[in-house]
């Protein structure tokens, strides 16, 4: 009799292990089926799910698409730099508090020089003594020359006299341009002029193509 319930218990056991199993094994990828089976004698058949691989964080230079510039937009602080950047040839401007919709064309000047005139404007408001600033040069012919300038200053009126050499293009409003063939003379430009500012503490060229 005793035989006969180990017995019973037994394939009770085994039945439910093999339900079990095979519900294990209906929600898995063929992949994770075959891992499961193939498993050593006396190891637990589990099915586990590989985690994404987590993206690295962006830096100054990468190209990003329209969602990975919204998730960086909202992840800046209030008073965070200014970032500009491509994605599939459409230019993003993105800051603390503002991300130029897309798509905005690589030629459409006068819309970059308003919208880049615009987030200067808010950075004087929302930041008007010190603090990091990025400016954008773009270039005067063809498809824009991107340039990254972070500066530094000690004043207000600093940023903007540097803003006349920052902001240029066809569309650039008069007397806040200056144009340049290419990206290497743009930066000579603001660098020679950024040079002759007392106030200036530093700077740094983050993009240039």
């Amino acid at each position: 009799m005793t035989s006969n319930t180990n017995r019973t218990a037994r394939r009770i056991v085994l039945l439910s292990a093999a339900i079990l199993l095979a519900a294990t094994l209906a929600g898995c990828t063929p992949e994770a089926r075959a891992a499961i089976l193939n498993k050593p004698a006396g190891t637990t058949a589990s099915a586990t799910s590989t985690p994404a691989p987590t993206a690295a964080a962006p830096k100054p230079g990468d190209t990003l698409t329209g969602a990975q510039a919204v998730a960086l937009r909202k992840s800046l602080p209030k008073n965070g730099d200014w970032v500009y950047t491509t994605s599939a040839g459409v230019n993003i401007m993105i800051n603390s508090h503002e991300l130029l919709p897309e798509p905005v064309k690589a030629d459409a000047s006068a819309q970059l020089a308003a919208a880049a005139q615009a987030g200067h404007d808010a950075n004087d408001t929302m930041n008007p003594t010190l603090g990091p600033v990025i400016k954008r040069i773009s270039g005067s012919m063809g498809k824009p020359v991107v340039v990254i300038v972070r500066i530094w200053t000690g004043n207000d009126a600093g940023d903007a006299k540097v803003w006349r050499w920052a902001v240029q293009g066809p569309a650039a409003k008069p007397g806040l341009a200056n144009r340049f063939p290419d990206a290497a003379s743009a930066v000579a430009s603001v660098q020679g002029y950024i040079a002759s500012q007392p106030q200036t503490t530093k700077w740094e060229v983050l993009v240039a193509g």
